[in-house]
């Protein structure tokens, strides 16, 4: 990670990303953990099938978010194969659970590739797991295309494909954020149970700085915590405006509710998806900005128009949130790779078809500005998608486009 600007800090905040965007509420929905392989359903083309798997910690108390995401994905290739499939070759997506353990990750890799002849892995959902088959990818030239970006992986790996921004993109994003709603000084609530939680408040201070923002420091807290009044009062006293918690989004809903009873209402920034159908009608979260990391998964955006009449196709029980486009995203990025795919596709062809997209293709405005060079790391651009919270719904308050910092 040497010899990049503000790479230093990404290590240390894998558990606060971990902490407050992975396992950051539930879907809303009714999903449940799916076996350990899937496919989508019927199939159209006269070439051979294009198999691609994908992993994630899709049981446990916050698998519900990243099985919306591989929901998301599934909807993607039927529409492809409703299509006719990948340039005549019939999409079909595997899948395994790591159960959020490294040593499954690998085990659960290596039987798609080896087993059943996946030749990409899309939409990873890493939860800090893709530590396990890092190595595996790489020896076997595996090329992990799109899902959740939020370690050391997506910004080192040349293998790694991200569809998405990265630590450095999705931090830059949300402490933007204060300048969209109007704040004048941060304060942040940051995880106590991590270590590495404390070690990550040198990246805060950096991008706060490069962004101009007056940042007022930061309150530890615990989940187990009874209340947070003095947390509370302490930004209070310090005049901040603007606070974002870095945390579950249980605990999240908890500190801005003591908050509240110390006459406390500062403007809230968080991940979308900590804003669940719970969150939402909770007086404490209005006026609330989510970040997103891939499009809007509410209203009549036409950027989400096809992905949420496939999705709601599919899948017309589930109820949408803020990881239920990562997948469609992820699948974009491939589909372009191979549009022109050979007779017989390779894991080869598909980092060939990656290499050949233009630099800088946003695919219509699904993706911050993305470039893939030969043996290096990806280059992402700082965008992410802002919703906010209004008489206990969703608006977007910047449209259904990315807002893209420095770009």
């Amino acid at each position: 990670m040497s010899g990049r600007r503000t790479v230093a800090g990404c290590v240390a905040v894998l558990a606060l990303l971990t902490a407050g965007i992975t396992a950051c509420g539930s879907s809303g929905g009714s999903s449940t953990a799916p076996s350990d392989q899937g496919t989508n359903g019927s199939a159209a083309g006269t070439k051979s099938t294009v198999v691609f798997g994908s992993i994630g910690t899709y049981s446990g108390p916050y698998g519900a978010l990243e099985l919306d995401s591989l929901h998301a994905l599934q909807a993607w290739a039927q529409t492809v194969n409703d299509s006719g499939g990948l340039a005549g070759h019939p999409v079909k997506i595997v899948y395994r659970d790591d159960k959020g353990d490294v040593a499954q990750a690998l085990l659960g890799v290596k039987s798609m590739v080896e087993g059943d002849h996946a030749i990409a892995i899309v939409d990873a959902m890493e939860s800090g797991t893709d530590a396990g088959y890092i190595n595996y990818v790489e020896q076997k030239k595996i090329p992990v295309i799109g899902g959740e970006s939020l370690d050391q992986a997506w910004m080192t790996n040349p293998y790694f494909f991200p569809t998405a921004s990265t630590t450095i993109g999705f931090l830059t994003g949300q402490f933007n954020a204060v300048k969209e709603v109007g704040g004048t000084k941060l304060g942040i609530f940051l995880c106590a149970e991590f270590a590495s939680c404390k070690a990550g408040i040198p990246l805060f201070k950096q991008i706060t700085s490069e962004l101009k923002i007056d940042y007022a420091g930061e309150q530890l807290v615990s989940t187990t915590a009874t209340d947070y009044i003095a947390q509370c009062l302490a930004l209070k006293d310090k005049g901040v405006d603007t606070v974002i918690p870095e945390t579950d989004g249980t605990t999240a809903s908890r500190i801005l509710e003591s908050c509240a009873q110390q006459n406390f209402h500062p403007k809230i920034i968080l991940p979308a998806s900590n804003i669940d159908q719970k969150n939402i009608k909770n007086p404490a979260f209005e006026g609330a900005y989510g970040i997103n990391l891939s499009p809007l998964w509410f209203g009549t955006a036409t950027t989400g128009k096809p992905w949420y009449e496939a999705y709601h196709k599919m899948f017309p029980d589930q109820v949408p949130n803020g990881y239920t486009t990562l997948g469609w995203q992820a699948g974009l990025v491939v589909g372009a790779a191979l549009k022109n795919a050979p007779d017989e596709v390779t894991s080869a062809d598909v980092l060939d078809g990656l290499w050949k997209i233009p630099a800088g293709s946003t695919f219509d405005g699904w993706t911050p500005p993305l470039t893939y060079t030969q043996g290096k790391p990806a280059k992402v651009g700082s965008c992410v998608w802002y919703a906010q919270v209004k008489n206990g719904a969703f608006t977007a308050p910047k449209g259904d486009a990315a807002v893209c910092v420095g770009e």
